[in-house]
């Protein structure tokens, strides 16, 4: 009877354990299904034709975000060179003539019928961080721009502080850029002014290839299989870890009996 009573406990905690742990690991191979899913539809709305937007539609929520994320569009207005902020990053792997440390600069964007949001022109080496060293990318005549929808990158605690005087940021988040880098007057005067998202420049390439367009990547983590095995894993290891302790009862239970035999 009191061997009876000893193995409650470890029964009950394996009933708690095993469904708990086994469900947690069927929810994240579910979660993978939608995250391969989500992925292949990004993939594909990145590969559309651009769509012509106006910046009003979008900031009034008439065309949704969220719908147009990662998406190409056609936007028409003006570049404001004087204002720009210089993204920290580091191209590992050139694309096209340039690489290595660097800077992906932002401008601000006037659009056709008002309103202005920040515009991901691209990346230049690190010697070409200033204005005047690609005096000669200047666009000053109106144009129409294919771009994709970016929302902002989140920071973490891993992520450096962002260095306003230096002109040097570590995310691609308009709203902190813009909030560092215009006063309280300059934004009024620039409104409606989008910082809950902002555009990656495709084209047109400016004249003397700086700031370079990059290609579209797609940084969406999908870690549910990693996570799916882990929980699996552990409830096997559960499973094993009671099977040991319920030879090892066992063992000690025929040895006991022998032993009273003997008696």
């Amino acid at each position: 009877m009191a061997r009876s009573r000893s193995l409650i406990l470890p029964i009950a905690m394996m009933a708690v354990a095993m469904p708990v742990l086994v469900g947690l690991g069927i929810w994240q191979w579910h979660r993978l299904g939608e995250k391969l899913a989500l992925v292949e539809r990004i993939e594909q709305r990145s590969q559309a034709a651009p769509r012509a937007v106006h910046l009003k539609d979008l900031l009034d929520g008439a065309v949704s975000v969220d719908e147009l994320e990662y998406a190409p569009v056609s936007l028409q207005g003006r570049f404001l060179d004087a204002h720009e902020a210089a993204v920290f990053t580091n191209l590992d792997q050139p694309v096209g003539p340039f690489g290595g440390p660097g800077y992906d600069i932002l401008a601000l964007f006037e659009a056709e019928g008002g309103g202005h949001l920040l515009v991901n022109r691209g990346f230049v080496p690190d010697r070409f961080k200033s204005p005047a060293s690609r005096a000669d990318a200047r666009i000053e005549n109106d144009i129409t721009l294919t771009a994709y929808v970016r929302k902002p990158e989140r920071r973490t605690y891993l992520d450096l502080a962002d260095e306003p005087a230096k002109n040097v940021f570590f995310l691609h988040d308009p709203h902190a850029i813009l909030t560092e880098t215009l006063s309280a007057e300059e934004r009024l005067r620039l409104s409606p002014l989008a910082d809950a998202f902002y555009l990656q420049l495709q084209k047109p390439v400016p004249p003397g290839g700086l700031p370079q367009p990059l290609p579209l990547q797609l940084n969406i983590p999908n870690n549910h299989l990693q996570y799916a095995l882990t929980w699996w894993g552990l409830a096997l290891v559960f499973a094993i870890m009671f099977a040991v302790f319920l030879q090892g009862r066992s063992r000690e239970k025929r040895a006991v009996d022998k032993h009273l035999n003997r008696a």
